[in-house]
């Protein structure tokens, strides 16, 4: 049982930090952040939705994070916006859109596209580790209380 919380709650920091270095990058750099958007495959009426959309869904996933009452919740969010940044680095390497865009910032700029992929399929596992995990032990603290 304790091994199963230390798992859950090393996730939960990983994801925390993650997704508060991710926000707070795209923020404070914030007019680098709609010139790498504007790089993307999409077109750029779009930017000024996803400029604001995207750290703020990371920053509520940090929230979530944080309290027992919502970790399940964060746990769901961050597990979901990083399927969809997974999926997108993998097209992005499948040369699914042509050309290579360059839209990240700070520590992961340095990773190549290959690396990229691989930090996001191990966040992602985890994550879904942890809520597997998480669900268990609920399930297992409702048997106890009745």
């Amino acid at each position: 049982m304790k091994a199963r919380n230390l798992l859950i709650d090393v996730v939960t920091a990983l994801y925390l930090c993650l997704y508060l270095y991710a926000a707070v990058s795209k923020l404070i750099h914030f007019d680098l952040s709609v010139a790498q958007m504007n790089k993307q495959p999409f077109p750029d009426s779009y930017t000024p939705v996803l400029v604001w959309l995207i750290p703020a869904l990371e920053l509520l996933g940090a929230a979530l994070l944080i309290a027992d009452k919502t970790r399940l919740l964060g746990l769901y969010l961050c597990v979901g916006l990083m399927l969809v940044f997974t999926v997108y680095v993998s097209l992005v390497i499948m040369n699914f859109y042509g050309h290579i865009p360059c839209a990240c910032g700070g520590l992961i700029a340095s990773l190549r596209w290959k690396q990229h992929l691989y930090l996001n399929i191990s966040y992602l596992l985890t994550g879904i580790i942890a809520i597997l995990l998480y669900r268990r032990q609920d399930k297992y603290h409702s048997l106890v209380v009745r």
